[in-house]
Parts: C-alpha cells; structure tokens; sequence
C-alpha cells in the first residue's frame, strides 16, 4: 500500500465499556488523533444534527432492527471526511459490530486508503455491560433489548452471542488486537487504553 491517507485503530467491547469515554479523553490529549463513534453518527444522522448525503437511506431504516453493513460503511468514511485533515490518526468507536460487517470494512478501508494498525478491546462481563447500559440509558440501536420499557437480560445475552462475542475474535485474527479490563476504575482503564494505542502508533514509523 502506498502511503495512506488515514491510519485507524478500533477500539471495540460491550456497550457500557467507556469506548466513548476513552477515545474522547485521548483526543482531548492528542489533537492528531480524531474520533467516530457509528452509534453517534447514526444517532445525529437520524436527529438530523448532522447532515448526510445518506440521510434518506437512514431514515428509512427500522432502527429496532440490524443495520445495512454497506450503509453504515459509507456512513462512516462520509463521517472521516469531516474530521479535520490534520487528524491522522482515527480512533474507530464500536465497529464493525458484526461478523458480516468485517470484510467490508476492510475492503472500503483499502479503498479509501487507509490503513488499519490495530485494536483495543475494552472488556467487561455481560452482566457489567448491561448494568451499565441500564445506568446511562438505551441509546439509539439498543431499544430491541427493551420489553415495555424494561430491558431484557435473555435478550441482551442472545444480541451479545451474535454479534460481539462472534466479531472481537474474529477480529484478533486479522488485527493486532490487546484487551484491557474495563471493569476497573475509569483512570486505569484510562492509562492502559493510551498504553495500547500509544503503542499501536509506533506501527506509523
């Protein structure tokens, strides 16, 4: 690959893990490093706070239902155009979510040519994520855990069966993946995420 436009870093894991939290705080340090949370973009798109030439197709979509992969792509690299251009480094917040997602990301990702360095999983139990979510509210693409405003566990374990715990490993085969423990204090989890990302950036060398 010649030299790429972009180089991104996943930082992936459970909802509720503080992939968010984490990737605004690096970049907050490190104005070279810019951030796309999908489920951001999504939301914005769909509240009409951020303006796509895909706004139509995501208006569209049943929000209680799995997303089109392709969609979500370009929704994605349309978000990459509009960070500014002296961030070089892309933190990507969540995604790709499921196992079908993988391979085209990859193939948009060569084509836009970027480069992937690497991931970061945030880790947590089932039983954390989805205390967690319950702590901060269900955002937009959780409301199928809901039954009658009460969200299900049963539901949230099948969700997590056929998508996180099927795409972080299949991930950790084609990427250089680390793991960190984010069930503890946010500032540890904090250093040890800069840790890993720091040390996937000397890849850029």
């Amino acid at each position: 690959m010649n030299t790429p436009e972009r180089d991104l870093i996943i930082l992936h894991g459970f909802p509720g893990a503080g992939k968010t939290t984490q990737s605004r705080r690096l970049c907050e340090e490190n104005a070279d490093i810019g951030h796309i949370s999908i489920g951001e973009v999504w939301r914005g798109v769909m509240n009409g706070v951020i303006d796509s030439q895909y706004s139509e197709q995501v208006m569209s979509q049943d929000i209680t239902k799995k997303q089109s992969d392709n969609l979500t792509n370009r929704l994605l690299f349309e978000a990459l155009q509009r960070l500014d251009s002296s961030q070089q480094v892309i933190l990507v917040d969540g995604y790709p979510r499921y196992e079908t997602a993988i391979e085209p990301f990859f193939l948009m990702t060569e084509e836009k040519r970027c480069r992937i360095l690497g991931g970061v999983c945030l880790e947590l139990s089932i039983d954390d994520s989805v205390d967690r979510v319950e702590g901060r509210g269900v955002r937009v693409g959780e409301e199928r855990f809901l039954v009658k405003g009460i969200s299900s566990r049963d539901k949230y374990v099948s969700f997590y069966e056929n998508t996180y715990l099927k795409t972080i490993p299949r991930l950790r085969t084609l990427i250089d993946m680390s793991t960190i423990d984010a069930s503890r204090d946010v500032d540890e989890v904090y250093e040890s995420t800069k840790s890993e990302i720091y040390r996937l950036l000397k890849r850029k060398i």
